[in-house]
């Protein structure tokens, strides 16, 4: 989840940018992109879009994601707290599309959140460069529907939970610009719970801190 209060100093507020890809189990899956305003280094609000793919009942699917994003830093780093905690939160839609909802005339939705946390340290490398090294967890709790639309009135024909638990490591890399634009590569590597797998997810993003 994008959140660039990290790269930001206490008192900095200023929009980014992100673009992510998602991998697993060595195929490219998801897709995204996000846009957010930090408020003084310590809080984001931002809205997040990703196209994941998957199967659904032995066909290809795509899950569009769109979510409304928060994340607060409780700790943040200085010269005498060697880390930053932040704790992340989602609350969204996904629609989700495939020949077998098409065929059989079904339309499949969702509704959820997801909460998460993470800790870091930053290292100052030289000039305007650094690297962020740490951990994170994610949960995220969804619930799909999937609704007959062949009658005149749609008939809803199932209710299902999805749940996920995560956790990994994640790593960036950042440069301060002349300008004070800050550009972040980063990536986390995660493991999932309860569908066993790992996943790696690389991120590009940009920061304008307003001065």
């Amino acid at each position: 989840m994008f959140a660039q209060s990290r790269y930001l100093e206490d008192g900095i507020s200023g929009p980014g940018f992100s673009f992510n890809v998602g991998i697993k189990n060595f195929k490219l899956t998801t897709i995204g992109m996000a846009a957010g305003y930090s408020i003084g280094g310590i809080m984001d609000f931002g809205v997040q879009m990703d196209s994941e793919q998957g199967t659904l009942h032995n066909t290809k699917s795509t899950n569009t994601d769109f979510d409304f994003m928060y994340n607060l830093i409780v700790v943040k780093q200085t010269e005498h707290i060697p880390f930053t905690i932040q704790l992340e939160g989602t609350y969204g839609y996904t629609n989700v599309s495939s020949d077998y909802l098409d065929s059989s005339k079904y339309r499949r939705e969702g509704y959820g959140f997801s909460l998460g946390t993470s800790i870091y340290n930053e290292l100052a490398l030289f000039l305007h460069y650094s690297v962020l090294l740490g951990v994170k967890a994610t949960y995220r709790n969804y619930i799909f529907t999937q609704t007959d639309i062949t009658p005149s009135v749609p008939v809803m024909n199932s209710i299902e939970r999805s749940e996920e638990i995560k956790v990994g490591v994640l790593a960036a890399f950042s440069i301060k610009l002349d300008n004070w634009s800050i550009i972040s590569l980063g990536m986390d590597l995660l493991y999932s719970i309860m569908e066993p797998g790992v996943s790696v997810e690389p991120a590009l993003s940009f920061t304008i801190p307003s001065r």
